[in-house]
């Protein structure tokens, strides 16, 4: 647990939510940048399920993975 605690000192967060982070910063990043299906970007960015993909990415960033990209490609 002494890791943790000097992760979360250093960082400022746990290292699950660090690396929770750091997928959902690449999926915005392939959903800005790429064509590719919303799904198969949850799938390269370590989700199994599109569904907890998309309840993780609303939690996050408050707006709908499958709209993201619509949204931003329209401003």
């Amino acid at each position: 647990m002494q890791h943790c605690s000097r992760f979360k000192r250093i960082y400022g967060d746990t290292p699950c939510s660090f690396h929770k982070r750091l997928r959902l910063q690449s999926a915005t990043a392939d959903l800005v940048l790429g064509a590719e299906p919303v799904g198969q970007v949850a799938l390269r960015v370590g989700y199994r399920k599109e569904r907890k993909f998309a309840a993780e990415f609303k939690k996050e960033l408050g707006r709908r993975s499958k709209n993201f990209r619509k949204e931003i490609l329209h401003r």
